[in-house]
């Protein structure tokens, strides 16, 4: 028995139109709960200035869209 890449069935005309209609009335996608608790991730880094003396800061990376969205509508600042 072997086991072989499997191709994609292709997507019917209903499908695809359910597929297109999962965008926010902003445009922005969809996501499941699982999948936007894992994009709301935001990267926090620690920049040292080169020069003696001074203080090292925590610098929060730009949300996206998506994530600036979603913490909006959860009322929560990064």
């Amino acid at each position: 028995m072997s086991f072989g890449v499997y191709a994609r069935a292709p997507m019917s005309r209903s499908a695809r139109a359910k597929a297109a209609r999962k965008h926010t009335p902003g445009g922005l996608p969809v996501y499941s709960f699982r999948t936007l608790l894992g994009d709301l991730t935001l990267t926090r880094n620690r920049v040292q200035p080169a020069a003696e003396g001074t203080v090292a800061a925590d610098v929060l990376a730009s949300p996206t869209p998506i994530q600036a969205e979603a913490l909006r509508l959860l009322k929560v600042l990064p």
